[in-house]
Order: C-alpha cells, then structure tokens, then sequence
C-alpha cells in the first residue's frame, strides 16, 4: 500500500474516532429541527395572477398552458352563449374563445377592449380548452393556504372563488378552477 493511502486511511480513522463536542451535538441537533419544522411549513400553491378590468383574478398555474401577445380573433355568427366570443388559431388549431368577464359577472368595460396590451391566456387541457383576454399579467406566485382568506364581499362572481388574498398591495379574488371549467362546459359546450 502506497504511503498516501497509508495516510488518508489514518486520517479518515482519526476523523471518525473524535468525540464529539457538546456544543457541536447542540448545533447540529438544532439544524436539524430547522429543516424539520421548515418541511411542515403551509402548503404553497402556485397561482397566475392576471387583471380583468379593475379588479386581480387569480388561477392555479397548473392549468394555465400559455400566454399569448394580441392576435386576431374570428366571430361566430349566430353563437348560442354570451360567453362564447369566437375562435383564436393558437399554433395552427383552433381554440374557443371566451369572455370570462361575462362568465364571472363583470359589466362590460368597452373602453379596454382594444388596447394593444391584451394577452390571450389559453387555460385548461385538449380538448376541453379555453382562451380568454386579460389587461395585464402580474405573474405566477407561490400562496401559501394559510394566506387565503375567505371573502366577505357579495360579487356575482362569489360562487367561483376559493378565497381572496393580497399580492403587491393588489387584492387578488383566487378562481376554483374546477368550477369555472365544469360552467365553461355547460354553458359553451
């Protein structure tokens, strides 16, 4: 055996033969706790947080497929549904879309429907998805459970939320996505 293996053989056993310090027990017992009690901290769920007229809506990130600058929408004459407010190509198919404001009970707001800065937000999976326009994107942000609060506040659009919390100084009403899917199918087909 060379003299260096020799070596590093004895170090590794010096190494290993230590007593160990009480006040190394201590912190290292205390590390351990932290990362304990940090792996119980409160669920977080990541939401996409977007604005519809005046007011910050918020949809679990999970269904959220894409964001989409401005582009061209097509009519459909005779639709069945105020909801429905024609079709959007997205990557050469074609997706059904909706005005969330009408699902949700907003008044119209016709003085935003032609700014530049509308995104298109595809939402939900093939082939039950859904496109709708939005005045501003603020991000996706990690909501812990605990920060959701329930409101108190009467909207049309009460029945579609889990709660409503506060992002940025914004207060943000967070959509059950579940719901709002299921409507979308019965109301859209």
């Amino acid at each position: 055996m060379s003299k260096q293996k020799k070596e590093e053989g004895a170090s590794s056993k010096n190494l290993f033969s230590k007593q160990l310090t009480e006040a190394f027990l201590q912190e290292f017992t205390l590390k351990v706790k932290e990362k304990e009690e940090a792996s119980f901290a409160p669920h977080q769920i990541s939401y996409f947080i977007f604005k519809l007229q005046t007011k910050w809506f918020g949809l679990k990130a999970h269904i959220i497929q894409e964001v989409l600058n401005r582009r061209s929408t097509h009519s459909i004459p005779f639709r069945p549904s105020p909801v429905l407010k024609g079709i959007i190509n997205v990557s050469g198919q074609l997706k059904i879309y909706i005005d969330l404001e009408t699902v949700l009970g907003l008044e119209a707001d016709k003085q935003n429907k032609n700014d530049k800065n509308i995104k298109f937000i595809l939402i939900g999976e093939a082939p039950s998805d859904w496109v709708f326009s939005s005045y501003e994107v603020l991000g996706v942000f990690e909501i812990s459970e605990e920060k959701i609060k329930a409101s108190s506040e009467e909207f049309e659009f009460s029945h579609y939320l889990l709660g409503k919390t506060h992002i940025d100084k914004n207060e943000v009403f967070l959509i059950d996505e579940t719901k709002l899917l299921e409507s979308l199918s019965l109301t859209v087909g």
